[in-house]
Protein backbone atom coordinates (compact mmCIF):
# COMPACT_ATOMS: atom_id res chain seq x y z
CA UNK A 1 0.00 0.00 0.00
CA UNK A 2 2.88 2.13 1.00
CA UNK A 3 4.63 1.53 -2.36
CA UNK A 4 1.73 2.18 -4.41
CA UNK A 5 1.00 5.75 -2.66
CA UNK A 6 4.74 6.74 -3.38
CA UNK A 7 4.61 5.44 -7.09
CA UNK A 8 1.09 7.88 -7.45
CA UNK A 9 2.94 10.78 -5.54
CA UNK A 10 5.97 10.14 -8.47
CA UNK A 11 3.60 10.20 -10.93
CA UNK A 12 1.53 13.27 -10.00
CA UNK A 13 4.57 15.38 -9.63
CA UNK A 14 6.44 13.81 -12.64
CA UNK A 15 3.09 14.47 -14.36
CA UNK A 16 3.16 18.10 -13.34
CA UNK A 17 6.99 18.77 -14.05
CA UNK A 18 6.50 17.35 -17.87
CA UNK A 19 3.08 19.34 -18.46
CA UNK A 20 4.96 22.65 -17.14
CA UNK A 21 8.16 21.75 -19.23
CA UNK A 22 6.13 20.67 -22.17
CA UNK A 23 4.29 23.96 -22.87
CA UNK A 24 6.81 26.21 -22.04
CA UNK A 25 9.38 24.26 -24.31
CA UNK A 26 6.18 24.91 -26.93
CA UNK A 27 6.49 28.47 -26.34
CA UNK A 28 9.93 29.79 -25.62
CA UNK A 29 9.84 33.04 -26.20
CA UNK A 30 6.61 33.10 -23.96
CA UNK A 31 8.83 31.84 -21.63
CA UNK A 32 11.96 34.24 -21.74
CA UNK A 33 9.01 37.04 -21.48
CA UNK A 34 7.40 35.86 -18.74
CA UNK A 35 11.37 35.03 -16.75
CA UNK A 36 11.79 38.59 -18.20
CA UNK A 37 9.11 39.82 -16.02
CA UNK A 38 9.96 39.20 -12.81
CA UNK A 39 12.55 41.32 -13.19
CA UNK A 40 15.07 39.23 -11.22
CA UNK A 41 18.17 39.16 -14.31
CA UNK A 42 19.72 41.62 -16.70
CA UNK A 43 18.51 40.53 -19.98
CA UNK A 44 21.52 38.75 -21.06
CA UNK A 45 21.17 35.79 -18.73
CA UNK A 46 17.18 35.39 -19.64
CA UNK A 47 17.70 33.14 -22.54
CA UNK A 48 20.74 30.78 -20.07
CA UNK A 49 17.71 31.26 -17.15
CA UNK A 50 14.86 29.89 -19.47
CA UNK A 51 17.06 27.20 -20.52
CA UNK A 52 17.90 26.43 -17.34
CA UNK A 53 14.73 26.37 -16.07
CA UNK A 54 13.75 23.79 -18.81
CA UNK A 55 16.26 21.29 -18.02
CA UNK A 56 15.46 21.71 -14.36
CA UNK A 57 12.39 20.86 -14.63
CA UNK A 58 12.90 17.74 -17.41
CA UNK A 59 15.46 16.60 -14.40
CA UNK A 60 13.04 16.64 -11.87
CA UNK A 61 10.34 14.63 -14.71
CA UNK A 62 12.74 12.01 -15.22
CA UNK A 63 13.52 11.57 -11.27
CA UNK A 64 9.96 11.75 -10.17
CA UNK A 65 9.36 9.08 -13.54
CA UNK A 66 11.63 6.69 -12.54
CA UNK A 67 11.62 6.40 -8.95
CA UNK A 68 15.13 7.51 -8.13
CA UNK A 69 17.01 9.97 -6.62
CA UNK A 70 15.59 9.25 -3.52
CA UNK A 71 14.56 12.82 -1.44
CA UNK A 72 17.32 14.47 -3.57
CA UNK A 73 14.34 14.67 -6.19
CA UNK A 74 11.88 16.18 -3.56
CA UNK A 75 13.72 19.01 -2.25
CA UNK A 76 14.83 20.21 -5.53
CA UNK A 77 11.24 20.18 -6.66
CA UNK A 78 10.77 22.12 -2.76
CA UNK A 79 13.20 24.34 -3.96
CA UNK A 80 11.72 25.16 -7.20
CA UNK A 81 8.57 25.64 -5.89
CA UNK A 82 9.75 28.18 -3.35
CA UNK A 83 11.78 30.19 -5.70
CA UNK A 84 8.37 30.06 -7.79
CA UNK A 85 6.70 31.37 -4.83
CA UNK A 86 8.71 34.08 -3.93
CA UNK A 87 9.44 35.17 -7.71
CA UNK A 88 5.10 35.43 -8.20
CA UNK A 89 5.48 37.76 -4.79
CA UNK A 90 7.95 39.67 -5.65
CA UNK A 91 6.52 40.38 -9.04
CA UNK A 92 2.97 41.19 -7.35
CA UNK A 93 4.68 43.69 -5.19
CA UNK A 94 6.06 45.31 -8.14
CA UNK A 95 3.11 45.91 -9.67
CA UNK A 96 1.12 46.39 -7.44
CA UNK A 97 -1.24 43.41 -8.61
CA UNK A 98 -2.33 40.89 -6.32
CA UNK A 99 -4.13 38.83 -8.56
CA UNK A 100 -1.37 38.08 -11.07
CA UNK A 101 -0.91 34.20 -12.46
CA UNK A 102 1.57 32.63 -14.04
CA UNK A 103 2.07 30.88 -17.14
CA UNK A 104 3.68 27.95 -15.69
CA UNK A 105 1.20 25.53 -17.52
CA UNK A 106 0.83 27.63 -20.41
CA UNK A 107 -2.95 27.39 -22.14
CA UNK A 108 -3.82 24.93 -19.26
CA UNK A 109 -5.24 28.22 -17.34
CA UNK A 110 -6.52 26.24 -13.98
CA UNK A 111 -2.79 25.41 -13.20
CA UNK A 112 -2.24 28.99 -13.62
CA UNK A 113 -4.98 30.92 -11.95
CA UNK A 114 -3.71 30.37 -7.91
CA UNK A 115 0.38 29.77 -8.14
CA UNK A 116 0.83 30.33 -4.31
CA UNK A 117 -1.87 27.90 -3.55
CA UNK A 118 -0.49 25.64 -5.96
CA UNK A 119 2.58 25.54 -5.02
CA UNK A 120 1.36 25.22 -1.49
CA UNK A 121 -0.19 22.10 -2.21
CA UNK A 122 2.61 20.93 -3.96
CA UNK A 123 5.33 21.32 -1.82
CA UNK A 124 3.27 20.03 1.08
CA UNK A 125 2.77 17.10 -1.10
CA UNK A 126 6.62 16.47 -1.79
CA UNK A 127 7.47 17.41 2.03
CA UNK A 128 4.89 14.45 3.62
CA UNK A 129 6.71 12.48 0.44
CA UNK A 130 9.80 13.00 2.26
CA UNK A 131 8.46 11.67 5.23
CA UNK A 132 7.39 8.44 4.23
CA UNK A 133 10.14 5.31 4.58
CA UNK A 134 10.97 4.40 0.91
CA UNK A 135 13.31 1.88 -0.38
CA UNK A 136 15.70 2.25 -3.11
CA UNK A 137 13.97 0.43 -6.31
CA UNK A 138 15.63 -2.38 -8.33
CA UNK A 139 16.97 -1.47 -11.89
CA UNK A 140 14.69 -2.81 -13.57
CA UNK A 141 11.97 -1.66 -11.86
CA UNK A 142 12.51 1.81 -12.17
CA UNK A 143 13.07 1.46 -16.11
CA UNK A 144 9.42 -0.35 -15.93
CA UNK A 145 8.08 2.65 -14.07
CA UNK A 146 9.49 5.08 -16.13
CA UNK A 147 8.38 3.78 -19.43
CA UNK A 148 4.78 3.31 -17.92
CA UNK A 149 4.98 7.12 -16.48
CA UNK A 150 6.42 8.12 -20.12
CA UNK A 151 4.25 6.29 -22.03
CA UNK A 152 1.15 7.66 -19.91
CA UNK A 153 2.46 11.00 -19.72
CA UNK A 154 3.34 11.23 -23.51
CA UNK A 155 -0.06 9.76 -24.81
CA UNK A 156 -1.63 12.76 -22.58
CA UNK A 157 0.20 15.62 -23.76
CA UNK A 158 -0.41 14.24 -27.28
CA UNK A 159 -4.16 14.17 -26.62
CA UNK A 160 -4.18 17.83 -25.29
CA UNK A 161 -2.03 18.80 -28.15
CA UNK A 162 -4.44 17.33 -30.63
CA UNK A 163 -7.31 19.17 -28.86
CA UNK A 164 -5.84 22.16 -29.01
CA UNK A 165 -4.80 22.54 -32.03
CA UNK A 166 -8.27 20.91 -33.17
CA UNK A 167 -9.51 24.09 -31.41
CA UNK A 168 -7.78 26.59 -32.91
CA UNK A 169 -8.26 24.99 -36.29
CA UNK A 170 -12.14 24.98 -35.78
CA UNK A 171 -12.02 29.24 -34.47
CA UNK A 172 -10.06 29.87 -37.63
CA UNK A 173 -12.14 27.71 -40.08
CA UNK A 174 -14.10 29.95 -42.67
CA UNK A 175 -18.03 29.45 -41.83
CA UNK A 176 -20.11 30.12 -44.55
Amino acid sequence: MLSIMIFLLDYVMGGLFVVAFYFKKNNFRDLELSVQSYRVLPLSLIRIASIGLLLFEFCLFISFASGQALYYKELGAIALLLAFSFFVVRKRRLDNDLGSTCSCFGSIGILNRYPLSRNSILIGLCASKCLLPAAALSAQASFRQFIIHSVVMGSCLFLVDYYQTRKRYIALQVRG
